[in-house]
């Protein structure tokens, strides 16, 4: 009783209760398994966003070509390690962005 809250008077509410138990133990460990599965997503995403040329999405790929823009990110490719941090500071999350050069075709 002291450790389970439950009165365990007999061999039936002792098996009563382990059973309740571990269900529950079942239940956590599904729920431990999702989010373990989760986490590994997005550590994978995260490590293919942080490798270079990693945050070309495809769909964002596919979007500037519509557009006829290229992505900012495709921009870093051509600039220095050396001014990289200063880009990097500079852009910070727009590095996404898509450049055009004529937005006067964007509104369509």
């Amino acid at each position: 009783r002291e450790q389970s809250g439950v009165d365990l008077e007999d061999r039936h509410a002792v098996m009563s209760h382990m059973q309740v138990v571990l269900e529950q133990e079942k239940e956590l460990s599904l729920a431990k398994d999702k989010l373990a599965e989760r986490r590994s997503q997005l550590e994978s995403e995260i490590e293919r966003l942080a490798s270079p040329g990693g945050s070309n999405d495809p769909r964002l790929k596919g979007l500037a070509d519509t557009l006829g823009g290229v992505l900012l990110s495709e921009i870093y490719d051509d600039i220095t390690i050396d001014d990289a941090p200063y880009f990097s500071a500079m852009y910070g999350p727009a590095r996404h962005a898509i450049v055009v050069s004529d937005l006067s075709g964007i509104e369509e």
